[in-house]
């Protein structure tokens, strides 16, 4: 059971940072509903591409990266892996993700989150539908990895 959620915690994470990547190095697929409306728009531009706003090409490649260690981290509590580090590290990293994806569900109270105010626009529909259960899934499993 542990395993299988390992795999899916570190396919997801993967998953959702090689769509990063993707989109810092010019790709457009998805990207509408990636960023709240209110965010998309720069000097009175909306931005078609991440690599419009190098600011946002850095921050990208930083969730990309970030991700990426967050699925190592999950992989590390594989008994498969052989690696050599002292499993409290493992354990507190282990936990440290699945409080950023529990924070990251319940949102800030304004336009991400369960509990988001702003419910209007592309983004707002997909954060309800896809972005919240995603990490609900990503948190709880994290928690279930470390108590099985």
């Amino acid at each position: 059971m542990i395993s299988l959620l390992i795999l899916i915690n570190v396919i997801l994470l993967v998953s959702i940072s090689i769509v990063h990547f993707y989109w810092a190095f010019g790709g457009t697929w998805a990207l509408s509903g990636a960023i709240p409306e209110r965010f998309q728009v720069r000097n009175n531009k909306r931005l078609n591409k991440i690599t419009d706003s190098p600011v946002m090409i850095i921050l990208t490649l930083i969730v990309a990266l970030g991700l990426l260690l967050f699925a190592s981290i999950i992989a590390l509590n594989s008994t498969a892996i052989n690696f050599t580090l002292d499993p409290y590290w493992v354990r507190t990293g282990t936990v440290i993700i699945g409080v950023i994806f529990l924070l990251r569900a319940i949102g800030n109270f304004d336009f991400v989150g369960l509990f988001k105010r702003d419910r209007t626009g592309i983004f707002a529909e997909r954060d309800t539908k896809f972005y919240v259960p995603l990490c609900l899934i990503l948190s709880i499993n994290s928690f279930l990895i470390l108590v099985l």
